[in-house]
Order: C-alpha cells, then sequence, then structure tokens
C-alpha cells in the first residue's frame, strides 16, 4: 500500500470525475478532491483512506488554474463545489464527466451526439434550502450547513447564493425571531424554506428536537405558512414525527408552462423552475398525439400534467400519499378531465398486465434509479415511446444497460437544473426495437 498518507500532502489535479471531484494521485492511490480544477496544484488533508484511494478536503491551492474564478461563498465546498469553474466549463464539465461516467457502467453511449441545456439563471434559482444551526463567534444562534466530510462541524450560512433572495429573506426573518425568543440551539434541528416563483411566498418548516418546545407565531409579508414539526431526535434527517403547530398554508403554488401546480411545503417539487420549464419544452415535442400516456414517479403531477395537452389520457402514480393528495387537487386546479392519479408504488402498479395498454411511458425516478422490477417490466412489456428523466445520469446508465436491450434511443439531452454544483439532470428518449 505505500507509506502512511501524511496528514496533509500536494497533489496536481489530472481532471475532473462524474460526482465533480478533481482527481489526481498520491502513492500510486488516487486522490479525489473538491473545489479544484484540471491542472492546479493544491495541498489536501486526507478525510478518507483505504488501500484503493484517498478523499481530501483541499486546504490551499498552490498553482491555480488560468480559469478559476474566486467562490462567492464562504461556505462553498459544501452546497456549490463549482463555483470557482466559469458557467461555460460548467457545461463542458459536465458533458464529459457525464458520457465518461455512462461508457463505463452503461456501456454504449444512447446516441453519440448529447449537448446540454444552461441554466436560464446560474445564481439564485433553488426554490428550497434546508439550513442547520450553529453559534457564531459572539455566540448568536447562526444558520449553517454542514461541513462536506465533517457532519458534526458547521460552516455559518448567512445566506446562501443559489437559493432566491426571497428565500434567504425568509429564513433570515425566521433566525431573527429564534434569537429574540433565546431559543436554545438544543431544541433545534433545522429549519426548511421553501419558495414559490409564482406567488413570490414561501412557507417554512422549523424542525425541532423537544416535544415541549413552546410554539410561537411569526407575520412576515412573504411568509404564507409556518409549521413547527417535531422531529425524532435519532434521526439526522428532517422528518415528520408530529406537527406541533401550523400557521397559514401547507401549500405552495408555482406556475409551469402556464399550468399552475400545487405541492405541500415538505413535498418533492423541482428545485429550478425556470430550467425545468426548458427540460419540459425539450421534451414535449416527442410526445405529440400520444393516446395514453403512464407518468411513473409522478410526484404531484408536474410532468403527466405538463403534457396533458399531447394526450388522450394521462395516468399519474405516486407513491407518497401527500404527493398523490396534491396531483388530485392539481387535476382539479386545471381541469385537467384526461388526468387519472393513482397512488402507490410504481413497482406495485401490476405493469404487466399495464404497460401493454398504454402508449407512451415517461419517468421521473428519485436518484436511486428505476426499481428493478420497474425496468425489467418496461423491458418486457413497455410501449412503443419511453422516456427516461433523470438527476443521476449513473443510476440511468445502470437501468439503460437493461433497457437498451428492448428500446433504442432516439434522443439523449443532458439539461443543467443545478449551477454551480457537478450535477446534472439527464433525458433520453426511446423507442421500442422492432
Amino acid at each position: 500500500m505505500g507509506r502512511k498518507t501524511p496528514p496533509q500532502f500536494e497533489v496536481t489535479i489530472d481532471r475532473l470525475v462524474f460526482g465533480g471531484e478533481g482527481m489526481g494521485y498520491y502513492d500510486n492511490r488516487p486522490v479525489f478532491v473538491y473545489g479544484v480544477l484540471p491542472g492546479e496544484t493544491v495541498v489536501v488533508r486526507p478525510v478518507k483512506v483505504n488501500s484503493r484511494f484517498v478523499k481530501a478536503a483541499v486546504v490551499e491551492v498552490v498553482k491555480p488554474a488560468p480559469s478559476r474564478v474566486p467562490a462567492q461563498s464562504s461556505h462553498y465546498l459544501t452546497c456549490s463545489p463549482w463555483q470557482v469553474i466559469p458557467y461555460d466549463q460548467q457545461l463542458a464539465h459536465k458533458l464529459t464527466t457525464t458520457t465518461s461516467m455512462w461508457q463505463k457502467l452503461g456501456g454504449e453511449l444512447p446516441t453519440a451526439d448529447v449537448e446540454i441545456i444552461p441554466s436560464p439563471v446560474q445564481w439564485q434559482y433553488r426554490n428550497k434550502l434546508e439550513f442547520s444551526f450553529m453559534h457564531n463567534e459572539m455566540g448568536e444562534l447562526q444558520l449553517a450547513f454542514h461541513q462536506r466530510y465533517r457532519y458534526n462541524k458547521y460552516l455559518e450560512a448567512s445566506e446562501c447564493l443559489l437559493g432566491t433572495k426571497r428565500l434567504n429573506e425568509c429564513a433570515q426573518y425566521v433566525l431573527s425571531v429564534l434569537r429574540e425568543r433565546g431559543v436554545n440551539i438544543d431544541q433545534l434541528k433545522n429549519v426548511l424554506v421553501r419558495y414559490s416563483y409564482y406567488t413570490d411566498s414561501c412557507i417554512v418548516g422549523l424542525y425541532v428536537t423537544d416535544l415541549q418546545f413552546e410554539v410561537f407565531n411569526i407575520a412576515h409579508e412573504h411568509i404564507a405558512g409556518f409549521h413547527i414539526i417535531y422531529s425524532n431526535p435519532q434521526s439526522p434527517a428532517a422528518v415528520t414525527t408530529e406537527v406541533l403547530s401550523e400557521q397559514g398554508d401547507s401549500f405552495l403554488q408555482e406556475q409551469l408552462l402556464g399550468t399552475v401546480l400545487q405541492f405541500r411545503f415538505d413535498s418533492f417539487f423541482q428545485v429550478n423552475p425556470p430550467a425545468f420549464e426548458s427540460l419540459m419544452r425539450y421534451v414535449k415535442p416527442y410526445m405529440l398525439s400520444t393516446d395514453t400516456l403512464l407518468d411513473l414517479y409522478a410526484g404531484v403531477g408536474t410532468i403527466g400534467m405538463l403534457l396533458a395537452d399531447a394526450a388522450r389520457t394521462v395516468i399519474s402514480v405516486e407513491f407518497d400519499a401527500g404527493a398523490s393528495q396534491s396531483a388530485e387537487q392539481n387535476k382539479e386546479l386545471n381541469s385537467f378531465n384526461n388526468v387519472t392519479v393513482v397512488n402507490g408504488a410504481a413497482e406495485q402498479y401490476d405493469l404487466e398486465f399495464q404497460l401493454p395498454k398504454v402508449s407512451s411511458v415517461i419517468v421521473d425516478p428519485p436518484r436511486s434509479g428505476l426499481h428493478p422490477a420497474v425496468a425489467q417490466a418496461i423491458a418486457e412489456y413497455g410501449p412503443k415511446h419511453f422516456i427516461y428523466i433523470s438527476c443521476n445520469p449513473a443510476t440511468q446508465a445502470r437501468d439503460y444497460a437493461i433497457l437498451a436491450k428492448r428500446y433504442t434511443a432516439i434522443a439523449w439531452q443532458l439539461v443543467d437544473l443545478y449551477p454551480q454544483t457537478p450535477h446534472v439532470e439527464s433525458v433520453v428518449v426511446m423507442e421500442r426495437k422492432s
């Protein structure tokens, strides 16, 4: 294995890899580092070491790349480690790293050529942020993010430049109320803030770890709802154990391509609405004049409803009961008489029976990708047209290896929904082989 890894060492970055880290070599092992560019020489601190690789945190940039730009946030490594890369290069790296990964995991690329649609906005685009808490140098309660690789360590996040201006404003207001009330940090887990471009308003969920927490209301013209939620302290995640207080609305509304969609503050919804509209503009021509569209992993019905005018019938299937309830409300809100909402897991939807009855399928699964039973069922029984939207091209590539036995990709497009980060959305349009 070589000599013991020192507490700090110097490494030259050869390239960026899928996932966003820079990779170099030390002691014949690959070293992976966030916040660096190809060609840079950096001093790093190892955070995970084994016989195969080293993960490290950058300490100092000894020789910066000519194209490096200053990070806009002191906490950039926690949420947006590509802030130091010019935006045009971010797009180029997303193309290169995604295609390289795909060839390793999925074999042949879906199509010979792939392009990337830029985000219409590169900063202040996110409509959702989740902050933790810490004490600053003056002992005051402060919004924070977890340090990368150090879950129990925090960095101040007075604002996050990925979040919209209004979202940051509302988060700071809630912080000011917590300070005024002298709330003990030991009672707090985190605060979730959701924003609507359409209504210019936020909903806030304050997650606390004390069942006896003294609840209170707030008054802010752009906060439409404020909820205090007890969340089991044994879990680090913001999960609801018991709702302690509800003030105002539980839902936000967003408008996408002229369709108004409602979603709960704790439900999944696309984080970059302007860029997601670009994605849907790309998808829509491939769905014209379809008969029955099956929308799996449908959430609040967003994708199926944005395509509802192109199909005679849309079937929206979603596991989460709250999201399905929102989908029913969205169906009524927009008078979509051709939409049917089904609450249930995609893998339990009797796909062997249902798939042969539809003319098109579209999926947008979580980062884990398609359930193996769903991928296999689509390969076996799927219709002529199939579109796979993914926020994680790695699991999409894995699934494509199964689907490609029965389907041919006719188009592949990346869409940048996540500027300043290494993440990218991938859309593969497929037709069944004859």
